[in-house]
Formats: structure tokens, sequence, C-alpha cells
């Protein structure tokens, strides 16, 4: 339990440290940091997604060893979340 509590109180300063970090590097850039999208949570939103990934042999893995050269990939997911341009 000592572990945990220790643990926990690391990763909540940790992530303050990140927080302000961020916020001083977006105030020297004045760029906005990426919100990356939220696993789908209404039903429209899931069967939008499903739409978009539906149409892709899943069988077929793709990683970023691969050579893009003149390919324009129309989505990529990450932990299950399309990115599909709409959130860039």
């Amino acid at each position: 339990m000592r572990f945990k509590t220790a643990f926990n109180e690391q990763v909540a300063e940790f992530q303050g440290v990140a927080e302000r970090l961020s916020r001083l590097v977006e105030d020297l850039t004045q760029v906005r940091t990426f919100d990356a999208p939220e696993a789908p949570g209404s039903a429209e939103e899931r069967a939008r997604r499903d739409r978009i990934i539906r149409p892709l042999d899943r069988r077929v893995p793709h990683g970023p060893e691969e050579d893009f050269r003149c390919k324009r990939p129309a989505l990529s997911t990450l932990d299950g979340v399309p990115f599909d341009g709409t959130y860039i």
C-alpha cells in the first residue's frame, strides 16, 4: 500500500510538471497542444468510426517502417481510435 501511495504521488507530481512545461512551450510558440480525441462515446460516433475502419483489411498490419512514398493513407489508428484527418 505504501508503494502504491508513493507511486501515485509521484505520478501526480509528474503530471503537474508536464502540464506546466506544456503551457510554457505553448506560450513561447503560440501553438496549442494537440488534444487527442477520446474513444467514441455515442452510438453515432462509434458508427462513424466503424465506417471509416471497416473497409480496411485488418489482417495486413502497416507500420512506420514501411515505405509510404507515393501513398496516401486514408487514416491511421492509435489504440483503436481512428485519426482520419478531421482532428488535425
